[in-house]
């Protein structure tokens, strides 16, 4: 839930008060803002799933399993990696 989420709410501390007016009600406003956040993750959820839904048969695939599996395990060993060499500057 994107409510609860701290980065979000990091995210909107941040990022809506630029698009307050201070000498209007707020209320409107945090309306107008609230639908059209939700309105822009529902489209992106949907694109999302009609995505999912395209590549679904691809996705299946033995083949593409294996190197999808063999990618994200890659990517995690080499952010290890990373991770465990990374220096901080004193």
């Amino acid at each position: 839930m994107t409510a609860l989420n701290p980065k979000s709410i990091g995210f909107f501390i941040a990022f809506v008060p630029q698009f307050v007016t201070l000498d209007a009600p707020l209320a409107p406003q945090f309306v107008i803002l609230t639908a059209t956040f939700v309105a822009l993750a529902a489209l992106n959820a949907l694109a999302y799933a009609l995505l999912a839904d395209r590549l679904r048969a691809t996705i299946r695939r033995p083949s593409v399993i294996t190197w999808l599996t063999r990618s994200g395990g890659v990517a995690l060993i080499g952010m290890g990696v990373m991770t465990a060499t990374l220096r901080r500057a004193a």
